[in-house]
């Protein structure tokens, strides 16, 4: 396997290090830590063609004291076959990473220095700069081999000189660049979204002068995990004027309900900068809603509400102005911030009451000239199927989801209750059947040919029933969920269902998991046999989530 070459660490990067920093970057073992490096390299790579390998130097990674104790870095981590100990003042330890190779531990007094190998069989040379004498000694108390220790002069050598590593020669520019990408790819897999960019900027005095003068690398201020203010502050700080990521979650324990009332009252001072806010605190919806009631957010693109409780009451936010507002994704209406540039709008109410139509309507309404994409999983309090359907003209795309058999009806109602003349893609998934009695209303109404004349490609998932079939004979693509039931396809695409003859005429292509492969040719043999349009059967090989 091909080496990576990995910048030594400086000691100046060391000492500007704070505690809480150190503490809050590295909670992952030594081969989560290579592995997040590494992909920062193969980002690199696909920049410079290739990275030369075979390099023997061993960065290095700083732990405070506090920080080992608190992770548990001090006991086995058999998932990663790492075995740190924590030394007393004035002794060495070691990091085995389960394969023959040792890696040092130096206590300092001050900070844990870790040294991250490449894959190499050889011993690594760790360059640590300055280490006090008594660090000079083998560590023989541990029983473990002793790897080849350089200490260079001065602090400066630690720095690379004439590598030959095209990363090395990489402009500033171009690193920042990397550094943003590849800190975005990590940043989806982990919580601690702030993480990778930590990671990053703490692996040489290069590479963490360039990452902290990145400022779009430090833009998310998350409450979880928990966090002393001064790290918000920081963070505040590192990223400029950049825009900001707001994320505000709580759970049961009190500590983290303070931190998230916390985090959100050091925010508001900064909306302004707000690009996008994530309010996932239910225990402290009533506080947020009032304390959004009269900002004003020039740059606000993106607004996430969790589940209010069910004495909120419905208030207007961000009256001060949200200009550039385009996403909103909620679970009822408890907070309804200005609309006038939204394009996108997600209402999922799950576990919440059922939504007044009237203000629904209202809502669609307000938006209906802006928006592109509309979702909805609700249920009605009342609804009227013979209310003047509302004109959407650039809505494209719409998905309508059921859990219970009040949502179920209302997605018929939903549909029956706008006029939308470009909508191209439409989803409905839904673990009950749809109304027989409303699916035969918009049938002989024919709402779907009339409402939606450019509808081509319909999506459908779990158990939605026969009958939504006969709602769009202008379709020509039939999506069928990758999460696959076999008697809900079976059911759905049945030859002996009534009206048979009659549905989906222009019906072109079938697209689905392999799994439904036999009810799918039986459907398209029935079709062949009465006539019809011979739909082409595509299976979709791509992996379900």
């Amino acid at each position: 396997m091909r080496s990576f070459p990995v910048p030594p660490v400086n000691m100046g990067c060391m000492r500007s290090m704070t505690e809480f920093e150190a503490s809050a970057a590295f909670r992952l073992s030594g081969d989560e830590l290579f592995w997040s490096l590494r992909s920062v390299m193969d980002g690199a790579e696909r920049m410079c063609d290739k990275i030369s390998g075979g390099s023997e130097e061993m960065g290095c990674y700083i732990f405070s004291a506090a920080a080992l104790s608190t992770f548990g870095w001090d006991k086995a981590d058999s998932m990663h076959r790492n075995c740190a100990r924590c030394c007393e003042p004035g002794k060495v330890g070691y990091i085995g990473d389960g394969f023959g190779h040792v890696e040092w531990v130096v206590n300092d007094k001050c900070y844990y220095i870790i040294g991250m190998k490449t894959f190499t069989s050889s011993p690594a040379t760790i360059t640590v700069g300055h280490l006090p004498p008594q660090f000079s000694t083998t560590p023989t108390e541990m029983g473990s081999e002793p790897v080849q220790r350089s200490i260079p002069p001065s602090i400066e050598s630690a720095e690379p000189k004439g590598s030959i590593s095209p990363i090395a020669n990489l402009p500033h520019e171009i690193l920042s660049f990397i550094f943003k990408i590849e800190c975005d790819n990590q940043s989806l897999m982990e919580e601690d979204t702030i993480c990778p960019s930590l990671r990053v900027s703490q692996v040489s005095q290069t590479w963490r002068s360039i990452a902290i003068s990145t400022a779009t690398l430090w833009t998310t201020l998350s409450t979880l995990p928990a966090r002393p203010m001064p790290f918000y502050e920081m963070l505040r700080d590192r990223s400029s004027g950049a825009l900001l990521d707001i994320i505000i979650q709580d759970t049961p324990a009190s500590d983290y309900t303070e931190q998230a009332r916390a985090l959100l009252v050091f925010a508001i001072g900064l909306a302004h900068r707000w690009r996008s806010l994530a309010i996932k605190a239910p225990l402290i919806q009533i506080f947020a809603l009032a304390s959004l009631r009269n900002l004003a957010c020039p740059h606000l693109k993106t607004l996430n509400f969790s589940r209010a409780g069910p004495a909120t009451p419905p208030t207007h936010i961000l009256t001060g102005g949200a200009p550039r507002l385009t996403h909103w994704d909620c679970p009822d209406l408890s907070g309804r911030p200005p609309l006038t540039a939204l394009t996108h709008l997600n209402l999922s109410a799950v576990l919440s009451q059922p939504v007044v139509y009237a203000e629904l309507r209202a809502i669609l309404r307000e938006i209906s000239s802006t928006l592109l994409y509309l979702s909805l999983m609700v249920s009605f309090d009342t609804a009227d199927i013979f209310d003047k359907p509302i004109v959407m003209p650039v809505l494209a795309s719409a998905s309508f989801g059921a859990i219970d058999v009040a949502q179920a009806a209302s997605i018929v109602t939903g549909l029956m209750s706008i006029f939308a003349p470009r909508l191209g893609h439409l989803v409905i998934t839904s673990e009950y059947p749809l109304s027989q009695q409303l699916c035969l209303e918009m049938f002989n109404r024919s709402t779907s040919s009339y409402n939606y004349p450019q509808l081509r490609m319909v999506g459908l998932g779990g158990n939605v029933g026969q009958d939504v079939l006969r709602l769009f004979p202008s379709l020509s693509l039939l999506l069928l969920s990758g999460t696959y039931n076999r008697l809900d396809v079976g059911h759905i695409l049945d030859p002996e269902q009534s009206h048979f003859s009659s549905i989906l005429p222009d019906l072109a292509m079938i697209m689905g998991p392999s799994e439904s492969e036999v009810d799918v040719q039986r459907f398209i043999a029935a079709r062949a046999a009465a006539g019809l349009l011979i739909p082409r059967w595509v299976p979709d090989t791509r992996p379900t989530v």
